[in-house]
């Protein structure tokens, strides 16, 4: 006949002093160590959805810049996202000014396009009608003095029909 071992049932009362601050500390530990992988993975997340296609710094003002979208590659249907930046630094270069700047649009005929701010839902382009010369512009942004500042653009860019070979779509964005 086999004997049958009883098993002690575990009981935190009965543990030293040092046991009890080595099991509370290790429970600790597993704790901070779950909540510390859930911010990293968060972080994470949040730089992949942040990566700007171009970074525009606006140092001075009367500055010009201008991003050209050529849509030879898309097809009708076709949806494309591009974000840039535009920022008040570059590198350790920080402005030492407010600086206001202007976004002007020119869509292209075969196109729909959407133009969100900062994670906004409101589209800045209205009236997106498209028609020949048409340019839409978004004023009244400003970048701050003196502490580095950033604003992220979505551009969303759809396409009604197949563009032509030379067809695209210009910002220029302008201090």
């Amino acid at each position: 006949m086999k004997k049958i071992k009883k098993t002690k049932k575990f009981k935190f009362s009965k543990l030293d002093k040092q046991d009890k601050a080595l099991l509370s500390t290790m429970a600790a530990l597993v704790v901070l160590v779950a909540a510390l992988s859930v911010v990293a993975l968060n972080l994470k997340n949040n730089e992949q959805n942040e990566k700007a296609n171009i970074v525009i710094p606006m140092l001075e003002e009367n500055a010009q810049n201008e991003i050209s979208v050529d849509l030879a590659d898309m097809e009708e249907g076709d949806t494309k996202e591009y974000i840039f930046k535009v920022t008040n630094y570059k590198i350790r270069d920080i402005n030492e000014e407010k600086i206001k700047y202007s976004i002007s649009v020119t869509p292209a005929l075969s196109a729909n396009i959407k133009l969100y701010k900062n994670n906004s839902n409101k589209n800045l382009i209205k009236n997106n009608t498209n028609e020949v010369n048409s340019t839409f512009t978004i004023t009244n942004n400003v970048l701050a003095k003196d502490k580095k500042v950033e604003d992220s653009y979505l551009l969303i860019i759809e396409a009604k029909k197949t563009p032509t070979k030379n067809e695209k779509i210009t910002l220029k964005i302008n201090s």
